[in-house]
């Protein structure tokens, strides 16, 4: 959870400052981790072998979820770095 709010708060601050830099850290913390997650999650489900088959699912769905929210987060990110590159050409 504190993860998600950290980005959730960074891509919010980005999107009130409108400053490359600002948009710059939301890309940097927002790059693919996938085969760190993926490592975690089999890391994760190895260690806790008494988890619930119903358990399981949980965990994976919301570590999928997260996954997802990181990824448009990321892309969002993408777009407005452009979207300020283009203003700052056209104001010159």
């Amino acid at each position: 959870m504190e993860g998600i709010d950290t980005l959730l708060m960074t891509a919010c601050d980005a999107a009130d400052s409108s400053q490359i830099e600002d948009v710059e850290l939301l890309i940097s913390i927002t790059r693919d981790r996938s085969e760190l997650l993926r490592t975690m999650r089999q890391n994760y489900l190895a260690m806790e072998s008494s988890l619930t088959p119903e358990g399981r699912q949980l965990f994976l769905r919301v570590t999928g979820r997260f996954e997802t929210a990181v990824w448009v987060l990321s892309r969002i990110a993408q777009l407005q770095r452009q979207t300020l590159l283009i203003d700052q050409d056209l104001q010159r």
